[in-house]
């Protein structure tokens, strides 16, 4: 039985990595299709949200610190960390928690919440 706790590491991992890169396919990619956009978005309009909003920086630097994980069952893990995001124009740390749902054989962000 593989390890969840690694596997959502790595999922986090990759995430903060396609973000950084500035690679969107590969971000959204990180995402269910069952993800919950904010209130009043449309999952298609989140997602050309996100597309404009990872490539008009020059560069994004984003960073995981103190990554806990809680284990829902089979299907469901929670990641809790800490986010530090800088760009050419703006930047932040914030605490988020995104809870991953099993789909197949890979781990996909369902809820994102900054804190």
């Amino acid at each position: 039985k593989p390890d969840v706790g690694a596997a959502i590491s790595g999922a986090v991992k990759a995430w903060a990595s396609a973000w950084s890169a500035q690679d969107v396919d590969r971000y959204l990619l990180s995402y269910s299709n069952e993800f919950a956009p904010p209130p009043g978005m449309k999952l298609e309009q989140w997602k050309s949200y996100r597309r404009e909003r990872l490539t008009e920086p020059k560069f994004i630097k984003v960073s995981i610190t103190g990554l806990r994980i809680r284990v829902m069952g089979a299907e469901h893990a929670q990641a809790s960390f800490t986010q530090k995001y800088e760009s050419d124009t703006y930047s932040d740390q914030v605490g988020k928690s995104l809870l991953f749902k099993k789909q197949g054989d890979q781990w996909l962000i369902v809820e994102e919440r900054s804190n």
